[in-house]
């Protein structure tokens, strides 16, 4: 099922890739007769890596060089007879237009995304190896400067809220002349003072009791000012801040990798997993080493293990980005069928 509704990217093909990474659709084209399907002989590597933003997780192409860095390593540990092929989410799933002239998704491509992230748990537990990325990712630097908008510009936007954040999106014409929406701005507070967390927020309240009008002497009747509005560009949508560590589909993917690691044998054990970030490979085998005593000890102790983990996973965010909350509710489930 899982190689139906995803795209596997050729490995050899990665430097010819542009900056930043292409979404899935157009992925697609570009690798048009090279894309492939696996086959036993071919070497899969999955990566795992938390979302900078709502609509493209490595914007600025900070990523895609350690993901090279990695894969190229994990090539070197592997005797390989086919080719190596990388799963990437945002170049495997199906994903919303990030840019102008890029469409929506069709509603197959909608459906076969929702099979896709059905379908995560088994891709990251049969791949051969996990890349696990972690680390820093700057704003990009127009999200640094603030614009006001009055209230008759702001209206020419669509709102929509994301969590506690408002964008104003605006309409623009695809390639193959279908209409998109993307996002323009963050809007964050009104007068300079107000800070904006729903669209509720934008409407000024009326107050219940007020002197009226006609006792009101002219001379004290305050012109009515139109609100302003401080925005901010926000091209690729919501930001997401939150720490790789502590978001539930990361944690949830590092577990995949430390019961990987836990079945394989000790000698092998430590290719099935690979990070830019020394510490977090080390901690999966620690992790995994307390697991594999876990089932060698009884049944019972294997089981208290899961429970931990089960615990440990609801202390984690799952960040209303995207579909975050479904990748939450499919991780959950996974965890509880397995113990």
């Amino acid at each position: 099922m899982r190689d139906r509704i995803v795209t596997f990217t050729p490995v050899k093909c990665m430097e010819e890739l542009p900056t930043p990474w292409p979404r899935c659709q157009e992925l697609i084209e570009l690798l048009g007769a090279k894309r492939k399907v696996p086959t036993k002989d071919d070497l899969i590597l999955a990566v795992s890596h938390a979302w900078s933003h709502q609509l493209h997780p490595d914007p600025l192409g900070q990523k895609a060089k350690t993901v090279k860095e990695l894969t190229h390593q994990a090539v070197k540990d592997y005797q390989i007879s086919g080719e190596a092929l990388l799963f990437f989410d945002f170049m495997s799933m199906s994903q919303n237009p990030f840019l102008p002239g890029q469409r929506e998704r069709t509603p197959d491509e909608q459906a076969d995304f929702l099979k896709a992230i059905n379908a995560l748990p088994e891709i990251f537990f049969t791949a051969d190896a996990v890349l696990h990325i972690d680390g820093d990712w700057p704003e990009l630097e127009v999200e640094h400067l603030h614009e006001t908008l009055k209230e008759e510009e702001l209206g020419k936007f669509e709102l929509r809220e994301n969590g506690t954040v408002v964008l104003a999106y605006n309409q623009y014409q695809a390639d193959d002349g279908s209409l998109a929406k993307l996002p323009v701005y963050t809007v964050e507070s009104v007068d300079g003072a107000k800070q904006v967390s729903s669209i509720s927020d934008l409407t000024p309240k009326k107050k219940r009791f007020s002197m009226p009008k006609f006792l009101c002497p002219n001379s004290i009747l305050p012109e009515k000012e139109d609100p302003v509005f401080v925005v901010r560009p926000s091209p690729l949508g919501k930001r997401n801040a939150v720490p790789a560590d502590e978001r539930g589909w990361i944690y949830f993917e590092r577990l995949v990798s430390t019961i990987r690691v836990a079945l394989t044998d000790e000698q092998y054990a430590a290719r099935t997993c690979y990070s830019n970030i020394p510490e977090l490979k080390k901690s999966i085998l620690k992790r995994a080493e307390v697991l594999r005593h876990a089932a060698a000890t009884s049944n019972a102790a294997l089981k208290h293990q899961f429970e931990v983990y089960i615990e440990e996973i609801k202390t984690k965010t799952f960040a209303a980005t995207s579909l975050d909350k479904k990748k939450a509710s499919a991780a959950t489930s996974v965890q509880l069928l397995i113990v």
